[in-house]
């Protein structure tokens, strides 16, 4: 939990970076999947195999259309998907921050935008829901 909670900070000012220049610093995302592994090594849990699929898909598209996504953003994809332990979450995650994406570039009606902060909005809202759900079943 430590560990998720040091990584929402490197995410967020990785992601106000990302929405002012345009840039996601390799320090931050780099640290952001170092937790990510230290806390996967910790608990015994690795991400499901879905989660590779969608990593490796996303790293050939950023390859194939380089405009369409940058590496920043494949590594900072890559480093949040390590915190989810099922193929749900992660897929409602990317559900989540597609939509965020999509809405905000039409009502913004723009071009090109940082996907950064919608990838980090997202996981928070995820994180946020899962923990609401977890606390409402074990009645608190």
């Amino acid at each position: 939990m430590y560990l998720e909670f040091g990584a929402y900070v490197f995410a967020i000012h990785a992601a106000h970076i990302d929405y002012r220049f345009r840039i996601l610093p390799n320090s931050l995302t780099t640290m952001i999947a170092a937790l990510g592994v230290a806390q996967c090594s910790l608990l015994g849990e690795f991400p499901p195999s879905i989660y590779w699929v969608f990593t490796l898909s996303h790293l050939l598209m950023s390859v194939l259309f380089p405009h369409a996504f940058g590496m920043g953003d494949v590594k900072l994809l890559a480093g949040i998907g390590l915190f989810f332990e099922d193929s749900g979450g992660y897929l409602t995650w990317l559900l989540l921050s597609y939509l965020s994406g999509l809405s905000w570039g039409l009502f913004q009606r723009v071009r090109s935008l940082a996907f950064g902060p919608h990838l980090v909005l997202a996981w928070i809202a995820c994180s946020v829901g899962d923990y609401a759900y977890v606390s409402i079943l074990n009645g608190r």
